[in-house]
C-alpha cells in the first residue's frame, strides 16, 4: 500500500494485515508492560510496578491470543476486498512461525537494556507504589520508573 503525499512523493504504508502490521498492533497492546532485554535475550514484564523476567512462552501465548482475536477484527471488516485480503494474510500468519515472528518483530520495538532498570537513586519501590526519598512523598505504581527491586515497607 502506498500513500501519495504530493510533489511526486509516495510513502510505503504498512498494511495492518501483514506480519509487520500485526506486530505493530501487538506492540501497541503490550508496550506499557513488556520489554525485551537484548543482553540477556529475555522478556521482562511489569506486574504491580515491578519489572521481572518472564518466560518467553508467556509472551508467545500473548501473541497467539492477539492473533486469534485478530480474526474477529477481520470478520467485522465492511469492505469485501479488504476482508478477503486480510483473510489470506491471516491464514498465512496464524501459525506457530507467524506467532514467533510477531514476537521477534515486537522485541525489536520494545528493546531495553539492563542499565535502564533501577536508575533513580532517589526513588524507592514500596508496596502500592514508590517513595521519592528527597521529599518523602509517596506515589502510585508507575511502570515507567523501571523498578526491578522492591522493599517490603
Amino acid at each position: 500500500m502506498h500513500d501519495s503525499i504530493g510533489a511526486g512523493v509516495t510513502v510505503n504504508r504498512v498494511s495492518r494485515n501483514t506480519e509487520l502490521g500485526r506486530a505493530e498492533r501487538f506492540v501497541e497492546t503490550i508496550k506499557r508492560t513488556q520489554r525485551f532485554v537484548s543482553e540477556t535475550k529475555e522478556w521482562h514484564v511489569c506486574e504491580d510496578g515491578i519489572w521481572r523476567k518472564t518466560d518467553e512462552k508467556k509472551v508467545l501465548h500473548q501473541a497467539f491470543l492477539f492473533i486469534k482475536q485478530d480474526a474477529q477484527r477481520i470478520a467485522g471488516m465492511e469492505d469485501d476486498r479488504e476482508r478477503e485480503e486480510a483473510i489470506v494474510d491471516y491464514r498465512r500468519y496464524a501459525n506457530r512461525s507467524g506467532v514467533s515472528n510477531v514476537t521477534v518483530l515486537a522485541s525489536v520495538r520494545l528493546l531495553a537494556q539492563l542499565v535502564e532498570f533501577d536508575t533513580d537513586d532517589d526513588a524507592l519501590r514500596v508496596k502500592d507504589g514508590w517513595v521519592d526519598l528527597r521529599t518523602n512523598k509517596q506515589y502510585g505504581i508507575d511502570a515507567s520508573k523501571m523498578f526491578s527491586l522492591s522493599c517490603a515497607a
